[in-house]
């Protein structure tokens, strides 16, 4: 069936961007989100995942979340609640975020109250992990380095100068050389950053 006449939607972040359109659209009618005022439980299983992926999606589709609609789209008004009617649906969705580990990108999203209405966590469930760097048998070698920055509004800027500048050309000949590197970069903003280059 239809987003509308549906009691339950299984989509992934980007699926649901992809129709709704920006956020900016709110209101237009270039922008399909009404069906997202009626939600009342949001579930996002392995959200750790979408950390990986473009964060601003997640964002964006919470943004269009319990906002009043554009159309009414053969509502019975009888069956609207007053608290729908008044704009406060936000404070009555139930938010379950399930994860195997918190994010920074996570515990935002959770504090936002324009998103989340009345936010924060009831339950964290923190199990205990030792890790595993202890039975790597090779010794892998860590190098933290710090990037000296003019003030936090440039940190993105900074980091990624020092990196093109610094670090890159020395991996790119231990690499050359040995074959073997791997390099993480949590940001998927700063991937396609650096894979642009």
């Amino acid at each position: 069936s239809d987003f509308y006449n549906s009691d339950l939607i299984v989509a992934s972040p980007l699926g649901l961007r992809t129709i709704t359109g920006p956020l900016e659209a709110a209101g237009s009618k270039s922008s399909e989100y009404d069906f997202l005022s009626s939600i009342e439980m949001l579930v996002m299983d392995q959200a750790e995942v979408f950390s990986m992926q473009n964060w601003e999606h997640v964002k964006v589709v919470c943004g269009f979340l319990n906002r009043k609609p554009f159309q009414l789209r053969e509502t019975d008004i009888n069956r609207v609640r007053e608290w729908n009617l008044s704009g406060q649906s936000l404070l009555f969705r139930q938010n379950i975020i399930l994860s195997r580990h918190m994010t920074l990108d996570i515990s935002g999203l959770f504090s936002s109250r324009r998103l989340f209405g009345n936010g924060r966590p009831r339950v964290k469930i923190r199990p205990s992990y030792k890790g595993a760097v202890k039975r790597v048998v090779p010794a892998i070698r860590q190098i933290c380095q710090k990037v000296e920055c003019s003030n936090l509004g440039s940190a993105h800027e900074s980091r990624f100068k020092y990196f093109i500048e610094d670090i890159f050309p020395k991996l790119h000949a231990t690499s050359a050389s040995e074959g073997r590197c791997i390099l993480f970069i949590p940001s998927y903003l700063d991937f396609v950053r650096i894979r642009n280059h």
